[in-house]
């Protein structure tokens, strides 16, 4: 009788580790379509897990949208899906480790409001909202390849934001109401390679506590003036193809041909056909 229970206390030892191997085995990360499979983007968020990608076709969506944290928001095409606002609260919000990519986003109060750490914005088209474009406190974003125009407010602004492996990067800032970029508190930040144009203040408002660095970014016809434009910077008209209907490409002759660190051209390298 003996004998028969032994290979019962074997079985009994070993299923627990199987069960254990089910529940905690690895899930792979997810890309969820709009509208193919949600009709909306914020539908779509609400089933996305961390590490997923919401993948939107081209078209008009609604607003207020907030991507969770490790979330990628991602349009098909340039500035071709477009996230329209109601001029009430904040048209896109993001959270730690989110990714914001390829969007047209307008007329929300504030465009795009960062509110977490290690999040990108890239490759979008922010105009047209009430009051700022892009705005950050305490963790500056990764802002790069995006054009960020005739918003009734600055371009750009943060308060106490801090530069951890990011910047304000290769981003045409034209157009917008008050100042192109604008950093208060403690901030410490960088920028590079920017076209910071036509803006109704500063190109470039540094708070006097504020630590920023500069470099081969081009101011042109901002209404307000620093001092002093830093060494390695330029001021030269950037040549848009047609700023008038918000065609913010370089023309072939433009001043800010070939001036980036890297050899390239000022300002973002991402446009839709037509703009």
């Amino acid at each position: 009788m003996h004998h028969l229970l032994c290979p019962l206390k074997v079985r009994v030892l070993i299923l627990p580790v199987f069960i254990t191997a089910l529940v905690f085995g690895e899930v792979s990360a997810a890309t969820i379509r709009v509208p193919s499979v949600f009709p909306t983007i914020s539908k779509a968020l609400a089933h996305a897990k961390k590490g997923d990608t919401v993948l939107v076709a081209d078209g008009s969506y609604a607003g207020q949208i907030r991507v969770g944290a490790n979330i990628a928001l991602m349009a098909e095409h340039p500035h071709a899906a477009v996230i329209v606002g109601k001029s009430i609260g904040n048209n896109v919000t993001l959270r730690n480790g989110s990714t914001l990519s390829g969007f047209t986003i307008c007329k929300g109060r504030v465009g795009v409001y960062s509110e977490g750490a290690s999040i990108t914005i890239s490759k979008c088209f922010i105009r047209d909202n009430i009051q700022s474009g892009v705005s950050s406190v305490g963790q500056l974003p990764l802002i790069q390849d995006n054009v960020i125009a005739r918003n009734g407010g600055s371009g750009i602004e943060g308060w106490d934001v801090r530069n951890t492996n990011t910047s304000i990067s290769h981003n045409t800032i034209a157009y917008n109401g008050n100042n192109g970029v604008a950093l208060g508190g403690n901030s410490e930040a960088g920028a590079e390679n920017n076209i910071i144009a036509n803006n109704g203040q500063f190109g470039f408002k540094i708070d006097p506590t504020a630590k920023v660095t500069l470099k081969s970014n081009d101011f042109f016809m901002n209404v307000d003036f620093m001092a002093a434009l830093p060494d390695g910077n330029f001021n030269t008209d950037p040549g848009f193809v047609n700023a008038g209907v918000s065609d913010f490409r370089l023309k072939d002759d433009s001043g800010c041909r070939n001036q980036s660190i890297d050899g390239g051209d000022l300002g973002s390298r991402v446009f839709s056909n037509g703009n």
